[in-house]
């Protein structure tokens, strides 16, 4: 993996936003790829989003 973190995305506000709505599909709400958003999970260690 990179060690630089994702640009498009704000890692804290996805976590934030994780923990808020754990079921939402986040791509569409970041208008980011599934891709990126999967990569940026793994970045944060969330591995189920589920609570």
């Amino acid at each position: 993996m990179r060690s630089k973190p994702a640009s498009t995305i704000d890692m804290d506000c996805l976590e934030h936003d994780i923990t808020m709505n754990p079921n939402a599909y986040q791509p569409e709400r970041f208008g980011v790829s599934a891709v990126g958003i999967l990569k940026a999970l793994r970045c944060l260690d969330v591995r189920d989003k589920k609570p």
